[in-house]
C-alpha cells in the first residue's frame, strides 16, 4: 500500500516551520555559499537582503527565466539603478538568491538532522518534511531542486553554488546516518555518504513526483522506501569491484 502523508506512526513529528523546507523567519535567513557579498553599511545591507528575498519568492513562483528584472523592481518598490547598484546582473542577483534560500533550506534541515542518531529520530525527520512537502507540492517544489533544474545548464555561477550547496546538504545527512552507524544500527561496512545520496535522492525525486501529480503520498512513499531500503538493508555496502556507470 502506498504511504499515506498523515501518518506518523504513534510519534510527534519534530516542531513545524510554516512553508516549503524551511521556517520563513527562523534560523539562517543570511546567505550562504561562495563569494559574499561585499561589506555595507546596516541600511545597505538591509535593503540588499529585501530586494533578495523579493527575488527569490518571485523566482519560487515564477521561475528564473520568467521572473524579470522589470517584475522585481515593481514588487521590491526599487528603481533600476538600485538594483544593479547591489547586484551587477540578474545572474549575480540569481546566484545570492541560490545562497539565501540555501541559508533557510539547510539552516531547517540542519537543525532537525542534527538530533537523528537512530531510525526513529529519522522517521520523526521523515514526518515533518512531510508536513511541510504540503505548500511545495501547490508551489515550485523545493526552491533549491527548483533552481538546480533551471540554473544546471544555463547558468555557471548559479550551477556552481548549487553544486556546492547540495554538497552541504549531503554532508548534513551523511553526518547523520555516521551517528546512526556509530551507534551500531546500520552495518559498520555501510557508507553514510551513499546513504545521503539515497536519502536526498528520495526527497527530490519524490518532491517532483508528488509536485505532477499533485499527491502528496507519492513523496512520502519514496521517503518510506528509501528508508525501509537503509533500514533493512542496514545500509549501503560498496562493492568491492564497483562497474563504471558506462558499464551495462
Amino acid at each position: 500500500m502506498p504511504a499515506k502523508a498523515t501518518r506518523t506512526r504513534g510519534r510527534k513529528a519534530l516542531s513545524q516551520p510554516h512553508g516549503l523546507c524551511y521556517d520563513h523567519g527562523m534560523l539562517m535567513n543570511e546567505e550562504v555559499g561562495i563569494d559574499r557579498p561585499r561589506r555595507r553599511s546596516a541600511k545597505g545591507e538591509a535593503k540588499r537582503q529585501a530586494i533578495v528575498e523579493s527575488a527569490a519568492e518571485l523566482i519560487y513562483d515564477r521561475g528564473v527565466v520568467a521572473a524579470s528584472v522589470a517584475e522585481l523592481i515593481a514588487i521590491a518598490a526599487i528603481s533600476k539603478s538600485q538594483l544593479y547598484n547591489y547586484f551587477e546582473s540578474k545572474d549575480d542577483l540569481v546566484q545570492a538568491v541560490v545562497r539565501y534560500q540555501a541559508g533557510r533550506v539547510l539552516g531547517w534541515h540542519g537543525m532537525l538532522l542534527a538530533e537523528v542518531d537512530d531510525f526513529a529520530g529519522l522517521l520523526r525527520w521523515r514526518d515533518s518534511v512531510v508536513e511541510l512537502a504540503v505548500e511545495a507540492v501547490a508551489r515550485g517544489g523545493c526552491p533549491l531542486g527548483s533552481l538546480a533544474s533551471e540554473l544546471a545548464n544555463r547558468s555557471e555561477g548559479g550551477a556552481r553554488a548549487l553544486r556546492e550547496v547540495f554538497a552541504r546538504w549531503l554532508d548534513i545527512i551523511e553526518a547523520a546516518f555516521a551517528r546512526i552507524r556509530d551507534k551500531g544500527l546500520l552495518d559498520p561496512a555501510s557508507e553514510p555518504r551513499q546513504l545521503a545520496v539515497l536519502l536526498l535522492s528520495a526527497f527530490q525525486g519524490g518532491l517532483v513526483l508528488a509536485k505532477t501529480a499533485r499527491s502528496i503520498d507519492l513523496f512520502a512513499t519514496a521517503l518510506d522506501a528509501a528508508i525501509a531500503q537503509i533500514r533493512l538493508g542496514r545500509g549501503y555496502v560498496p562493492d568491492p569491484a564497483p562497474r563504471s556507470v558506462l558499464q551495462h
